[in-house]
């Protein structure tokens, strides 16, 4: 191996080592958030057995309320039964031409096919992705090829074995991905011959089972030809070596940055993100003590602990249901009392569950249950109403999910729109927009709340001028109605195929105006021959008056 290269399999290794370390005291907090609010037991700094079975939970509110905001988090960012990103010109005036409006709809259209494609596992990986942004505050969603590169492939990987580091403007540029392969795994994907030496040794040994550990380095490369097509070439550098040989296995690179590197939020000189799950954390392990207080204090009201004067029982105390216990009838009238009873513990359960419910609470406001309802708009109520029951809504939830659209949603569709577009998937849209700068927009179920407040804004704009438009009509030539319509779709949720283009609607209201205009000459003709016809007779009597 050369020089260059092994110098280049150190640094890699070192700046992995120097970035773990970094954040050593974030794992622990990791383990703790993950031992009470995920089921699963990979671990970070404690290593469970897989399928390890928890016995230490006596609550499960917050691995419920974390499971119900990630849910949340898909359906209001995500929402796999509508259309939820949208193509754009960055030029808004291309936006008017009909045709161009329609090929950005199929665009559209033929990506969310691809990203909900069976085969791509876009639901379960953006779910898993979810889950870690809730309960620790960072995810990490791969976005690529599949190896027959006829459709999309999605992965998640483990914030226990992803390191990210960030470029000078804050943003994720960088990933060390630690992945764990057998043997006879790593020769697959990679071929035998591609191997370090520590594999090859483990082949030669019939110890195909054995595994190592290799490192994925994603990070841009300082040095490459931009004329060149090679993959070595590529903006972002993708390199795998074989930790134990310090081996580089494959090397190739992606157009872009193939990750979506998602914080929750950040603190000021933190690279990983604060999650919702960190500010219920305290609340979680106030639950644990108090579930196990009031299982032991319910226990002991249920079945409570025996008392028994020294002596006065002949036989062995039987608690079980129909158990005989044979008392010594002397001791009994030398006390004037039983002598067994059960003791009072004196525990308060009805006080207990009250804290706890109160606990659980704080639980469930640290991930956002009480906001997370899009108001339903009842029949009853009016568009200022609706109108502003929206507004609330807004302001509660907007800003929440507001700052995931670029790291998430922006860096996914972005992906996404790239690999189709190499893969030449959009002929409609380079017909009509050859080379034009493209823009992506969002239209989660909260910013479709947000834009049907413009509906209702209008609802209420003719509601207040009402009685100006009733007793003058002319006054709703203020209102632009073409613009109106076509901006509906959006709006309310419908095709832009469902509309006429400018042109045609054009064509269609001039052949209107023309056929008006030949029946309003027609109707004018027909009354002046019906004229001549009147006049005829009377023309007639005279010419015959004036020859007599």
């Amino acid at each position: 191996m050369a020089p260059t290269a092994a110098k280049a399999i150190q640094d890699r290794l070192a700046r992995r080592k120097t970035l773990r370390e970094d954040r050593g005291t974030l794992e622990q907090h990791w383990q703790d958030l993950e031992d009470l609010m995920l089921s699963r037991g990979s671990g970070f700094t404690v290593k469970r057995p897989v399928g390890d079975r928890r016995e230490d939970v006596y609550d499960t509110i917050p691995i419920q309320a974390a499971r119900n905001l990630a849910s949340a988090l898909g359906g209001l960012l995500m929402p796999g039964t509508a259309q939820w990103f949208f193509v754009r010109p960055e030029d808004t005036r291309m936006e008017q031409d009909h045709w161009v409006s329609l090929a950005l709809e199929i665009t559209e259209q033929r990506m969310f096919r691809a990203l909900y494609d069976r085969q791509a596992r876009f639901i379960q990986r953006t779910g898993e992705a979810n889950l870690d942004l809730v309960v620790f505050g960072t995810a990490n969603l791969f976005t690529g090829e599949a190896r027959d590169l006829n459709r999309l492939l999605f992965r998640t990987t483990h914030l226990r074995d992803t390191l990210i580091d960030e470029n000078s403007d804050g943003a994720v540029d960088t990933e060390y991905i630690d992945i764990e392969l057998t043997v006879r795994q790593a020769a697959q994907r990679w071929g035998e011959a591609n191997l370090g030496r520590k594999a090859k040794e483990m082949l030669r040994d019939e110890k195909p089972d054995a595994k190592l550990k290799y490192l994925w380095t994603v990070q841009p490369r300082e040095d490459r030809s931009r004329s060149s097509a090679s993959a070595t070439d590529m903006p972002w550098a993708s390199t795998i070596d074989e930790i134990d040989s310090e081996h580089t296995v494959q090397e190739t690179g992606f157009e872009e940055f193939p990750f979506a590197a998602v914080r929750w939020e950040t603190a000021s000189g933190e690279k990983y993100g604060r999650s919702p799950g960190m500010v219920a954390l305290s609340d979680a392990e106030t639950l644990q003590a108090m579930g196990k207080t009031l299982l032991v204090g319910g226990q002991r009201r249920v079945d409570p602990p025996i008392w028994m004067v020294a002596g006065s029982a002949l036989s062995p105390v039987r608690t079980h249901p129909g158990g005989v216990t044979v008392l010594d009838g002397r001791a009994w009238r030398d006390l004037g009392t039983m002598p067994m009873g059960m003791l009072d513990t004196g525990a308060n359960i009805p006080i207990g569950r009250e804290m706890q419910n109160d606990v659980r609470e704080q639980v469930w406001g640290a991930f956002f249950r009480n906001i997370l309802n899009i108001p339903a708009d009842r029949p009853q109520m009016t568009a200022t109403e609706v109108l502003e029951r929206r507004e609330e809504f807004q302001r509660a939830i907007g800003p929440v999910f507001g700052q995931l659209e670029t790291d998430y949603q922006g860096q996914l569709i972005e992906r996404v729109f790239n690999i189709m577009q190499r893969a030449g998937a959009f002929p409609e849209l380079q017909a009509v927009l050859p080379g034009a700068n493209l823009v992506f927009k969002f239209e989660s179920p909260v910013h479709r709340a947000r834009r049907s407040m413009e509906l209702a804004g209008l609802s209420r704009a003719l509601e207040m001028t009402a009685p100006l438009w009733q007793s003058d009509p002319t006054v709703l030539d203020n209102f632009d109605r073409d613009a109106i319509l076509r901006d509906t779709p959006a709006v309310g949720g419908y095709p832009q195929r469902w509309l006429h283009s400018p042109e045609s609607v054009m064509k269609t209201r001039s052949a209107r105006q023309e056929q008006m205009e030949d029946q309003q000459m027609g109707e004018k003709v027909m009354g002046v021959s019906e004229a001549a016809r009147n006049v005829t007779p009377l023309i007639e009597h005279l010419d015959g008056a004036a020859a007599a």
